[in-house]
């Protein structure tokens, strides 16, 4: 935009924002309704452009506004903007929220066509009512003119402030001195970079005079400090202040208190504090410009953090922002490259079958001397800066051309997933941009999918809906990625309609000691899931138990390191040409649903005699060292012993005795198992001495359940295995 809007979008509060606009030196301001399609016009410059018809409806005054006073080439443009019955849509949409802006050429009364700023503004955050958008035009000329002024004026402004400052020195003069003093230095000392955070909005609020007399008390306060040392300090212009002083904790913090209080009392509003950025000098070989230039970066660091007003510079801080800017520029060569920036292929599986049903595409990174950059590395910059629209596009034409290519090579594909972030949907029209690929290389829509983070639809219900709606209209599936992240809602989920669900990994990591909390969640978003009728896919499955425990909860689709690691397409070429290797009806809902042991026992059974009798032999366990007892039984488990419960009850103690000897350490081995696996559990098959001294075989079957005073506690399940194990034995006689 323009200096004076951008000092306003970052340093005003919302709710004062119009009332600061309205001191800018703007020429028409309008509050337009859209529902009604009418306006109101507040202020009109006259006698500069030929005049707008400032009665009748909206649709009148933007028709006369075409006809009479828009260049012909910026008619189009002009009308895109202007169109009230998109506006708070787009307003909502935009980025900052709630503002729009444009530039178009109107005809002056001189016969000259003059650039003009478009600036629309709507939302309760600003204090608008729900219905009304304000609209602002501004002459840019007048704009250029008046920074270019300010620009001028401000050198001069400088001068007369530092002649009502004590003697501080001037910057050139500062950096001479402290290069001189660096080698002299006794002690430990430092540069201190002084600046007041959103001082701009400071003299916005409380006046010119006001912020001259607090940057005359703040010179007085570094002189003190100077004087008291013996360092420099300097006043660089604006609120920027340099110190080259010792380092004294103690000192700083007095510095820094004294200074916040000469801001309450000049200011009528809270929010306004000093910023203090350090740099330890530590080698004085380094350039005092350099040290200071480091203690300037740390402050301008902080200016938008809410928890630290001071902070001392960290080389590996500065050294991660080297870092991430090189790693941007060495970014923007290897997309130029071409073929640098690649993309890996994932498997997706029907968990019954084994058979692959899809892919999801996943951006790769390797440099011309074979190095590779990680994902979990670039990704992030390529969003923390803005840019990952220019890798996804780049992954979205080659994963396009790479299916056009299996294809004329007779390989029938799977369907194959592109990322999609809520940055791509502000910055391309990704429906538009995806149907312009699969019409380049001649694919079906259904072979591209896309994936939307989940997220991304919480940032922007109405535009995330959009997109979706004009993806799947299109014929795109469209999947939610990452489900589960901490944004899921059952009333999200009923305004936007996807095809297929991916949960998100997380929730299969189960924290030791949380395992329970885990499942619960866990069972809880897939049951949800469900409801809305929508598949699933698990993505980030990695071990045996996990799949047998989701295949338990109803889970068919599956993603992870278990089934396939990420591969180069040539890779999931060859695997998809295998026969057999393809699941063709892909990802469908499966309909039966799934029996809930919960609703089962609390809709169906009716006594404690019936519910025994469905479990059969339980009981529950205490183990604490090398001892295990039984704490609590049914009667089936004691009929399976075959004792009453009065004898079971001289029995139930270090129950590990009863196991023939050579079978109790793989008893034990059994427990330590479950308590690693309180998903799936453990068994083992063991000979247990009867009370008069013969033995039988019994399966056990054991759940780790929690720690209760020291020992831990299990459930158990029994089965008798002993005619099993004798017809084996007699089997093997034969």
């Amino acid at each position: 935009m323009f200096p004076f809007l951008d000092a306003l979008i970052s340093d005003c509060p919302r709710d004062r924002f119009i009332d600061q606009l309205k001191h800018t030196a703007y020429d028409e301001l309008m509050i337009l309704v859209p529902a009604a399609g009418e306006y109101i016009s507040v202020y009109h410059s006259d006698g500069r452009y030929f005049s707008p018809a400032l009665d009748g409806t909206y649709a009148q005054l933007l028709e006369y506004a075409s006809g009479h006073m828009v260049h012909p080439d910026d008619r189009e443009t002009h009308m895109a903007l202007m169109d009230i019955s998109t506006m708070e849509q787009r307003l909502s949409a935009s980025v900052p929220k709630g503002i729009l802006s444009g530039t178009a050429r109107y005809l002056w009364l001189d016969g000259q066509w003059h650039d003009m700023l478009h600036l629309l503004v709507g939302g309760e955050e600003f204090g608008i009512p729900e219905d009304q958008v304000y609209f602002f035009l501004y002459d840019i000329q007048d704009i250029r003119e008046r920074e270019e002024g300010q620009h001028v004026n401000t050198a001069a402004h400088t001068e007369r402030l530092r002649k009502m400052m004590p003697d501080l020195l001037t910057e050139n003069t500062f950096f001479a001195l402290a290069q001189q003093r660096l080698h002299h230095l006794e002690g430990q000392w430092c540069m201190l970079a002084v600046d007041v955070k959103h001082f701009k909005l400071f003299k916005e609020l409380n006046g010119q005079d006001k912020g001259d007399r607090l940057l005359i008390r703040f010179a007085e306060r570094i002189h003190e400090v100077v004087e008291f040392t013996g360092g420099l300090g300097c006043y660089r212009g604006q609120d920027d202040f340099g110190l080259l002083v010792p380092f004294d904790q103690a000192m700083i913090d007095r510095l820094f208190s004294t200074l916040r209080q000469d801001i309450d009392n000049l200011s009528g509003t809270s929010g306004f504090y000093p910023l203090f950025g350090i740099c330890m000098i530590f080698d004085t070989d380094v350039p005092a410009l350099e040290h200071f230039n480091h203690a300037a970066l740390t402050a301008e660091e902080i200016k938008d953090d809410l928890r630290f007003h001071i902070r001392v510079y960290d080389p590996d801080t500065h050294e991660q922002h080297v870092e991430e800017f090189r790693l941007l520029s060495d970014f923007k060569n290897a997309i130029a490259r071409k073929d640098e920036i690649s993309f890996h292929i994932q498997p997706q599986v029907n968990v019954d079958t084994g058979r692959i049903v899809g892919g999801e595409s996943l951006a790769r990174w390797q440099k011309p001397d074979g190095t590779t950059v990680s994902p979990t590395v670039f990704v992030p910059i390529l969003e923390k800066y803005g840019i990952i629209t220019d890798l996804d596009v780049h992954v979205w034409e080659q994963v396009c051309a790479w299916l056009r290519k299996i294809i004329d090579s007779g390989i029938r594909p799977v369907p194959v997933s592109v990322n999609v972030s809520r940055i791509n949907i502000f910055a391309v029209d990704v429906p538009e941009r995806l149907e312009e690929l699969t019409a380049k290389y001649g694919l079906d829509h259904s072979l591209l999918e896309v994936e939307i983070t989940e997220s991304a639809y919480i940032e922007d219900d109405q535009r995330i809906q959009g997109a979706i709606a004009g993806l799947r209209k299109k014929g795109f599936r469209v999947l939610m990625d990452d489900f589960g992240s901490g944004y899921s809602s059952l009333n999200m989920l009923h305004n936007i309609h996807v095809d297929v669900i991916k949960l998100d990994a997380q929730f299969l990591r189960f924290t030791f000691g949380e395992e329970q909390k885990g499942i619960n969640i866990l069972e809880s978003i897939i049951s949800m899931t469900k409801s809305l009728s929508t598949p699933i896919i698990v993505e980030g499955v990695e071990t045996p138990a996990l799949v047998r425990y989701l295949k338990d909860m109803g889970c068919k689709y599956m993603q992870g390191f278990h089934y396939y690691r990420p591969m180069p397409p040539d890779q999931f070429e060859a695997l998809i040409s295998i026969p057999g290797n393809v699941d063709e009806k892909g990802v469908v809902l499966q309909r039966n649903k799934q029996l809930h042991v919960r609703e089962f026992l609390e809709d169906s059974v009716y006594s404690d005699a019936m519910l025994n009798n469905i479990l059969g032999p339980v009981a529950f366990y205490g183990w604490n060292g090398d001892n295990v007892d039984i704490i609590r039984f049914n009667n089936q488990f004691a009929r399976f012993v075959r004792l009453d419960a009065g004898a079971l009850e001289e029995r139930r103690y270090h129950i590990q005795n009863l196991f023939v000897e050579e079978d109790r350490p793989k008893f034990f081995a059994m427990l330590e198992d479950a308590y690693k696996d309180r998903i799936n559990g453990a068994k083992g098959l063991f000979r247990v001495y009867n009370p008069d001294g013969s033995v039988f075989w019994t399966q056990v079957l054991v759940y780790y359940l929690r720690n209760e005073n020291g020992r831990q506690i299990y459930y158990g399940s029994l089965t008798d295995m002993t005619e099993v194990m004798s017809l084996r034995d007699r089997i093997k006689r034969l």
